[in-house]
């Protein structure tokens, strides 16, 4: 892992999507920018979401776990920004997957333009589609 490059803190909040979670969260592990920090934030999942968090938890030291009562997807951002330590911050939601190499590219947008902000474009995938 290159500690050279600034921490990234990636925000998941999760309900209920115990489905989609796995993959989920295996876009965020194998980017190819690993110095990364991922906070799992469980928002009172009735599912086996909780779970599947900690699972994950238990096998990279880089992923946290936040579980807390639901109280809505900005409450369940909000709770670990409070605590994150990352350099910069992005968000994924839970149902979503990301490309290997998101990360890596939104951080050399924004050291080689000086840029406060990066964005990306998203494909929309409809259920049943790869």
């Amino acid at each position: 892992m290159d500690r050279a490059k600034p921490l990234i803190s990636v925000i998941v909040p999760v309900y209920n999507t115990s489905e989609h979670l796995p993959k989920c969260i295996d876009s965020i592990i194998a980017q190819t920018y690993e110095n990364l920090e991922i906070f799992l934030v469980n928002d009172g999942s009735s599912d086996n979401s909780g779970d599947i968090c900690d699972a994950y938890a238990a096998k990279d030291p880089r992923i946290k776990v936040i579980h807390k009562k639901n109280s809505g997807v900005s409450a369940a951002r909000n709770d670990a920004l409070k605590i994150m330590t990352g350099e910069y911050v992005g968000f994924v939601d839970s149902d979503d997957t990301v490309s290997p190499n998101m990360y890596e590219e939104l951080y050399c947008d924004l050291t080689n333009n000086g840029a406060d902000v990066a964005v990306c474009r998203f494909n929309r995938i409809e259920i049943g589609e790869k």
